[in-house]
């Protein structure tokens, strides 16, 4: 299970914070550099938060009798 949880999370981390960026500066392209990236960490950290609770729930944490 220690396992599951350290390749959750380390999944969950790379996937958000790896689309985040690109996604909000491809959104974002006109907007301050300063702008774009707090938006990039903003949406990363949800992707992220979102990501992490599905895989703990369904994943890492699963109910076996279900």
């Amino acid at each position: 299970m220690v396992i599951a949880f350290i390749v959750n999370i380390a999944f969950s981390y790379f996937i958000a914070y790896g689309l985040a960026k690109p996604v909000m500066n491809y959104f974002l392209q006109g907007q301050p550099l300063n702008i774009r990236e707090n938006m990039a960490l903003f949406v990363g950290m949800c992707l992220f938060t979102g990501l992490n609770y599905l895989g703990q729930r369904f994943v890492v944490f699963k109910n076996p009798s279900q």
